[in-house]
């Protein structure tokens, strides 16, 4: 789950296009985790609000950054709307990896 910058959250109603824009921006990601990560969740004030099917990751410094497409409105059905603020109480980290929706960080 990647959450939104402070620009993207104050939109009233961000368009898909920018929601990927944001989410598929540089980030600080673990390397041996990148190459598992198949979907990236959008998560603006603490709600997942789109889900991105990664077909690629690109190292950008000591960053990466993904290449997708929103994935499937089956996938999306299982998380869009989703309150995941358990996962970001007192976390500064903006990156939080769930495998088969267990954190594992």
């Amino acid at each position: 789950m990647f959450k939104a910058e402070k620009e993207l959250a104050d939109l009233q109603n961000p368009s898909i296009e920018e929601i990927l824009s944001n989410t598929c921006a540089a980030w600080k990601v673990e390397k041996e985790r990148v190459s598992k990560i198949k979907y990236a969740a959008a998560v603006i004030k603490n709600v997942i609000v789109a889900v991105f099917e990664v077909s690629k990751w690109v190292q950008v410094g000591d960053r990466y950054r993904f290449i997708g497409k929103q994935a499937s409105p089956n996938i999306a059905a299982l998380f869009v709307g989703k309150d995941v603020s358990e996962y970001y109480n007192d976390s500064q980290n903006p990156v939080k990896y769930l495998d088969d929706g267990v954190e594992k960080c």
